[in-house]
């Protein structure tokens, strides 16, 4: 027995130490238990594996691929950015489908990717903090199966091919509305599959196929599916985010909003915070005593090769505009445009990296120009940004410089010179650039100027035609031959010089965004009341039904009536010489159809401007008064002369847009466009929102108020004046119809049963009535009494329908 305990005392120490190394050889983890769920991770990772080290380490074994994620990164902030590389029409190469931060968690046998949002925050500090975070429950969107551990790099493997060749909504091409329109079904897995992938110290880029079931892809020329290229990056986002700056009402920025817990507000606080890019200067103590510096890390633009070279250096003027108010505030080189390095075999610059802001030159047609950007969640700091130019987008700008510059021999010809068309190109780069910096339309900065500065060559040359180029003011219609004008386009103004200095200038002596409020008000406030930089709100309603004369987007001086006449004064100019201008190829008279429909666009712009006036409302953000918006209704005589000017010009119309020499030669119905136009013009002065805004001023102003039976009584006065002539021709006749079909609509709608809108209504219908019986007998024109013996008919079917029933009023 005493041997054998010896014996047994000697060896099994030496076998356990035998096991121990065994495992520590054989298996990846420090205990057994761990070890048996998971394959050997040399048995995964083998000789044949391709590997990249970086934010994860990505190993490809044949057609197999292996995320290795290191235990460092778990619970930190990532972020997922989902663009499509190679689409399809509706679905744009470079557009950004998906912007998701995540964390990594290990739960268990998997990793976790959970969704991490910042729309309610407290600080850490607070105990509501906890709350916060029990009420926002972070998602788990996906799992990663762990296939093996890795001892010696503290990793964990996973296996990433299901997560990037089946459905998974984060890093998806297509939103709802579209996948419903397209009749997707889900992804085709077999005929999906990832392309490849590259990683670096701070991120990881995965280029992937997916292919869609779609009922409808046939549309696309493809039999049962759509196929996209995705490109996904997985950025590490910095541990010392920037600071953020509060919003102010008075600026266009854009801005992301968070409800703050831990403010002593007795309640939660929505927080407005600007987004914008990280601009540091290189050297603080030169930036302190005023001299100019460069920042740390420039805004750096990568032009597209496909840019055809005439307009390279257009695109980097256009770019580089921005400079000059960044040296405003102390920088050098703030925002620059460069070409692309040469990448080919090159695998450390891909122009599709997420890092690489570019201008894309987009193969499509009907884009236009535009622009998205990456935002850090956490701060609204702008971390990339890709501006999208389509290809036909120099002939939209040639046919609407064309329609609005009668007094400019250059803009009068076939085919514009490239630096007429590069000046062109400039102007539309500095406005989509603009949003790149993080800057909002500003709507009102067409409506500040006066129109007869716009007519001054001194003027223009100085200021252009709007105090920000972020407006849609491109040309100025508004200048006439022998004015002398030289300067036609938008350009960087003095509103835009402010807004940068608000976002961008550093506050050094400041803690935190609350420290910076009043210095940042007070850098608005010093330009007092000068009209330039006032700011009109951004308006959803600015182009279909505009209420707000002050922010009507594409219009230019401060007087829409003044400016519309001087408009119309040039489009007559353009109607002279469009067949000329157009038909340089007899064979081909598409682009003088195209032009002709232009005109009647441009005519409809030009009433839609003047409507606004009629029951609108100024509205505005005083920079003396803080930001509580002040509303002002238009002045009776404005609206009066608003409605005036509208229903001659209407009824004008036909003399010089229903062109006989051009309805010779295309197939375009000149009168059914002239009764269109009409009918949106009384459709939009009788829109229920500006109805509501007209009792509104007289309930307030009483007398002083253009009210609504003012404006009936107006209508119904020009309209039908011409009721005791010889004959009244085809285009009064139909807006004659036209009106009679918006009073009964006016009668009839539900909405407006309890207001005086349907007495109104009615008794303009009643009056009408009375006045074409008198005048019936006195009309020998066949085709005009045939015409008033109808409306006679169509108001009585209004007022006394025969089913009694349809009196009620929405029957």
């Amino acid at each position: 027995m005493v041997c054998v305990f010896l014996t047994f005392s000697l060896v099994f120490p030496l076998a356990l130490e035998a096991q121990k190394n065994t495992r520590t050889k054989q298996g990846v983890t420090e205990r057994t238990e761990e070890k048996y769920p998971f394959k050997e991770y040399n048995e995964v990772i083998n000789a044949r594996a391709e590997t990249q080290k970086g934010l994860f380490t990505v190993h490809q074994v044949g057609e197999n691929y292996y995320f290795e994620i290191p235990k460092s990164i778990l619970e930190k902030e990532i972020l997922i950015i989902s663009r499509i590389s190679a689409g399809i029409k509706g679905a744009r190469a470079g557009d950004i489908s998906n912007q998701s931060m995540i964390r990594l968690q290990k739960s268990g046998n998997c990793i976790w990717i959970r969704l991490v949002n910042y729309d309610a925050v407290a600080d850490k500090n607070l105990n509501i903090h906890r709350s916060v975070l029990n009420n926002n429950f972070e998602p788990v969107v996906y799992c990663f199966s762990i296939v093996a551990i890795h001892n010696e790099s503290n990793s964990f493997l996973v296996d990433i091919r299901d997560f990037f060749t089946t459905d998974i909504p984060i890093i998806g091409a297509f939103h709802t509305s579209t996948r419903k329109a397209l009749g997707i079904s889900g992804v085709k897995n077999s005929l999906c599959k990832i392309s490849w992938m590259k990683s670096n110290l701070n991120k990881v880029e995965v280029r992937h196929i997916l292919t869609y079931n779609s009922i409808n892809s046939s549309k696309r020329d493809q039999s049962d599916f759509i196929s996209l290229e995705m490109s996904q990056s997985f950025i590490l986002l910095p541990p010392n985010p920037m600071t953020i700056r509060l919003h102010d009402e008075r600026l266009t920025y854009n801005y992301f909003e968070q409800v703050d817990y831990g403010l002593d507000n007795r309640k939660p606080t929505n927080k407005k915070y600007i987004t914008r890019w990280r601009l540091e200067p290189s050297d603080w103590d030169a930036f302190s005593r005023g001299e100019l510096v460069e920042p740390v890390r420039p805004i750096i633009f990568y032009l597209d090769p496909a840019i055809p070279k005439q307009w390279e250096r257009y695109f980097k003027q256009g770019i580089e505009d921005w400079q000059k108010p960044f040296e405003k505030i102390g920088f050098k080189n703030a925002v620059i445009a460069k070409d692309y390095p040469s990448y080919k075999g090159n695998r450390e610059w891909t122009p599709d990296e997420i890092r690489y802001s570019r201008i894309r030159y987009n193969a499509t047609k009907g884009e236009g120009a535009s622009a998205n950007r990456v935002l850090d969640p956490r701060t609204g700091e702008i971390l990339q940004s890709t501006i999208f130019w389509s290809h036909d987008m120099m002939t939209t700008l040639q046919k609407r410089f064309f329609m609005q510059i009668a007094n400019n021999p250059k803009a009068q010809v076939p085919k514009f010179k490239n630096e007429v068309m590069g000046e062109l190109i400039r102007s539309v780069v500095t406005h989509e650039v603009g949003h790149t910096l993080g800057l909002d339309h500003n709507w009102g900065a067409s409506s500040t100027y006066p129109v007869d500065s716009l007519r001054s060559p001194t003027f223009t040359t100085k200021h252009g035609i709007a105090s920000s180029i972020m407006d849609y003011a491109r040309f100025n219609y508004v200048a006439q031959p022998g004015d002398g004008v030289t300067n036609f386009h938008g350009q960087i103004g003095e509103y835009d010089y402010l807004t940068i200095k608000y976002g961008y200038k550093p506050i050094p002596e400041a803690s935190g965004p609350e420290d910076e409020k009043q210095i940042l008000s007070q850098w608005i406030e010093e330009q007092g009341n000068e009209l330039q930089y006032k700011y009109r709100p951004n308006s959803a309603q600015t182009f279909s039904n505009p209420t707000n004369p002050s922010v009507l987007g594409a219009d230019i001086g401060n007087d829409a009536i003044e400016a519309a006449q001087l408009g119309l004064s040039n489009l007559k100019r353009v109607m002279e010489i469009l067949v000329d201008w157009s038909t340089v190829d007899t064979k081909n008279q598409e682009e003088l159809k195209g032009l002709y429909k232009e005109v009647f666009s441009q005519f409809a712009s030009y009433m839609r401007y003047v409507q606004s006036n009629v029951g609108g409302v100024y509205g505005y953000y005083k920079t003396e008064e803080g930001r509580h918006p002040i509303f002002e209704h238009v002045p009776f005589s404005k609206q009066q002369k608003a409605i005036d000017f509208l229903i001659k010009k209407l009824i004008e119309a036909p003399e010089w847009l229903v062109n006989n020499k051009i309805l010779r030669r295309v197939n375009v119905n000149g009168i059914d466009h002239i009764k269109r136009i009409q009918e949106r013009a009384l459709n939009g002065l009788m829109n229920e929102k500006r109805l509501r805004r007209m009792i509104e001023n007289e309930a307030l102003n009483d007398i002083d108020a253009y009210s609504i039976q003012a404006m009936l009584t107006d209508l119904r006065g020009n309209i039908f004046c011409e009721l005791s002539s010889e004959s009244i021709d085809i285009y009064r006749r139909n807006f004659q119809k036209v009106m009679i079909g918006q009073l009964e609509k006016l009668l009839r709608d539900p909405s407006l049963r309890n207001t005086d809108i349907p007495s109104l209504a009615r008794e303009n219908l009643v009056i009408l009535r009375d006045e074409i019986q008198q005048v019936i007998p006195k009309q020998n024109h066949s085709i005009s009494k045939y015409h008033l013996l109808d409306l006679i008919d169509r108001i009585d079917l209004i007022l006394l329908p025969p089913d009694k029933s349809s009196l009620i009023f929405g029957g």
